[in-house]
């Protein structure tokens, strides 16, 4: 493929006339047999492509459409001027269309590329088309200018019609404006009236009668005696009623109709209905004495058993008629303690800070006051407002503090002395040290996803203090003493598979950084390995320093030895450690000098087969021999 480029003041011009160039363009293409191919991409939900910066111009293979990047979504491009989906609907060709449905509501509907918009008839309770039919149409309506009514129309209340024109001969009302409103107005009669006049009873006082043209005619009642009533006749046929005294007969004279001025008993009932005063006492024949009445329903009833005074004694009592204080209450259930009193709404009411005093009861159901023992106990359901300088659990004097549980103790305070711990062993001799003595296993809690191996601190029957949990959820770690009757140690465990390491890592903090220098794992030790698993015994990540010394004469190497250096012309005789005592032990041993005689001895096994080892009389010559735990042998030389 060939490729015309030109590149000019940063712009690229691919295909043909690569010399003519267009200023404004960055890239150009020119080409008359030949178009730009976009990169096809089938989908743009890949990470690459949802993260696509806005401007990117593709081509969507899951619908053949060119798509541009913009506001970070993939926007289609239109292929045409024509627009072919809308609401949801794709169609070569869209149609905007209303229809007209009497009953219906405001919708827009679409279907296979119609979109219809509906609209209702106007109602008095919605809005809609003005149609040709009747109608009501709700609310206040203005018509400013003139207003042709072709038919029959029904306006119901005042109606203001500023600018109509009424045409009277199409209707016998006739509207009158009055400045403001158009208002009905009534026929004319016939005829003519010349003079009005009034007349009224004589309990009425009329005045201004007659009226000849205009005027107003009033009529008032007239004053009367005090204590008159208006009534018919007191006596013989009926007449008009008159202002006159009351008399007996106006009062029917049945007994049952109303409560008499007597004092003999009379029997009745009466519905009383207002307020009144009785001026002396009432006396109510069928209740017993002590009863308090109270309404039931609508009758006062009494209950002596259950709601009684003693006047006798001034004592009240609730459930029982014989009182033995100011006021008792009788219902407490024996069984379960709840008395027979309910203090409304106590229950949900906030709780105060405790006082000083308290109500309390005896033997005998009395209540009385008392001193609140909670001002000055510590409450097990939980304190607050608590002044830590005088508020405390704990001891006032020199005696140790226990918590137990099941009567055995679990945690003891108190001076060293005072709890018996005081030994004649450094860090154990302070009688006034303050100890915290724990006499049972320590163990922590931990999420609902560690099913074993929670955390604990604990002491087994050797005496061992030591620690154990859960690592990882599943897997186990424990650390502390070791061993009995005087053979003790100190171990680390860690396991479940097998495969778990112990790292040991140092921090700091102004990273913060965390750098591990060595791991035990599988068997193996690694040293500076980056947490990776060891693949030896032993493997080192970096150099490592072994002990070196310099000899001019005899010397016995130690366990302390490594490299041991012959200096100077002189003879010398290096004797070794027994090998039975250092099973894979290693020495390395050079001289110097080429002058003088070096010979290797050993405290127990052969060297090489031989009781000694001469080393070879040259300068700067080295031997390094090994022990198999029954002789020794060179394992390297030059």
């Amino acid at each position: 493929m060939l490729i015309t480029t030109v590149t000019q003041a940063q712009q690229l011009k691919l295909g043909a006339n690569p010399s003519t160039l267009q200023k404004s363009a960055l890239l150009e293409l020119e080409s008359t047999s030949q178009g730009l191919l976009l990169t096809r991409i089938s989908d743009t939900t890949q990470s690459t492509m949802t993260s696509s910066p806005d401007g990117m111009l593709i081509f969507s293979k899951y619908d053949n459409t060119l798509r541009l990047r913009a506001n970070g979504y993939w926007q289609k491009v239109l292929t045409n001027s024509a627009i072919t989906t809308l609401n949801g609907q794709q169609q070569a060709a869209q149609t905007l269309a209303t229809s007209y449905t009497p009953a219906g509501t405001f919708q827009f509907t679409s279907a296979a590329g119609a979109h219809t918009l509906t609209i209702p008839d106007a109602s008095a309770s919605q809005y809609g088309f003005v149609n040709t039919g009747a109608q009501i149409f709700g609310g206040n309506k203005t018509f400013n200018g003139n207003t042709i009514f072709g038919g029959s129309t029904t306006m119901n209340g005042v109606v203001n019609m500023n600018g109509l024109t009424v045409d009277n001969t199409k209707d016998s009302v006739v509207l009158v404006y009055n400045g403001m409103l158009y208002k009905k107005q009534l026929t004319a009669g016939s005829g003519s009236v010349t003079s009005v006049g009034l007349s009224m009873p004589g309990i009425f006082s009329v005045s201004g009668s007659p009226v000849t043209t205009s005027g107003t005619l009033t009529a008032s009642l007239n004053t009367q005696t005090a204590n008159q009533v208006f009534a018919g006749p007191a006596t013989g046929a009926a007449a008009a009623p008159t202002f006159r005294s009351l008399v007996a007969a106006d009062i029917p004279s049945l007994a049952t109709n109303y409560i008499q001025n007597q004092t003999t008993v009379q029997t009745a009932n009466y519905n009383i209905s207002g307020n009144g005063t009785i001026g002396g006492s009432l006396i109510l024949p069928s209740f017993t004495s002590g009863s308090v009445p109270f309404m039931n329903g609508t009758t006062v009833a009494q209950s002596n058993a259950d709601f009684f005074w003693d006047n006798t004694n001034k004592r009240l009592g609730i459930g029982v008629n014989a009182p033995n204080n100011k006021l008792e209450i009788a219902g407490t259930v024996a069984a379960t303690g709840l008395s027979g009193l309910r203090l409304k709404d106590l229950g949900t009411a906030t709780p105060q800070a405790s006082g000083s005093k308290v109500l309390s009861v005896n033997n005998n159901g009395d209540v009385f006051v008392m001193a609140n023992a909670a001002a000055n106990n510590w409450l097990i359901t939980g304190n607050s407002n608590i002044d830590a300088t005088t508020q405390f659990l704990g001891t006032l004097d020199d005696r140790k503090m226990v918590i137990k549980s099941n009567n055995q103790s679990f945690l003891e305070f108190g001076r060293r002395a005072t709890l018996g711990l005081t030994q004649g062993y450094t860090d154990y001799d302070d009688d006034n040290e303050k100890v915290t003595f724990l006499r049972s296993a320590l163990q922590f809690d931990v999420p609902a996803t560690v099913q074993f191996y929670k955390p604990k601190m604990f002491t087994d029957a050797n005496g061992n203090f030591r620690l154990k949990g859960s690592s990882a959820g599943t897997d186990l770690f424990e650390l502390g003493a070791t061993g009995t009757n005087n053979d003790g140690g100190f171990e680390f465990i860690i396991g479940d598979d097998g495969d778990e390491p112990i790292v040991f890592k140092s921090y700091n903090y102004t990273g913060p950084t965390y750098t591990e220098f060595m791991r035990m794992q599988s068997g193996k030790v690694g040293i500076d390995v980056a947490g990776a698993t060891p693949t030896s015994t032993l493997q080192v990540g970096g150099s490592f320093s072994a002990a070196i010394r310099s000899v001019s004469g005899n010397t016995t190497l130690t366990g302390d030895d490594f490299t041991i250096i012959k200096t100077g012309n002189g003879n010398a005789t290096i004797t070794l450690p027994a090998a039975s005592g250092c099973t894979g032990r290693i020495y390395v041993i050079k001289r110097i000098s080429a002058t003088g005689t070096v010979t290797l001895a050993s405290n127990g096994g052969s060297i090489d087969g031989g009781a000694t080892l001469a080393v070879t009389a040259a300068a700067n010559v080295a031997f390094m021999v090994q022990s198999d735990g029954t002789n020794w042998y060179t394992i390297s030389k030059n």
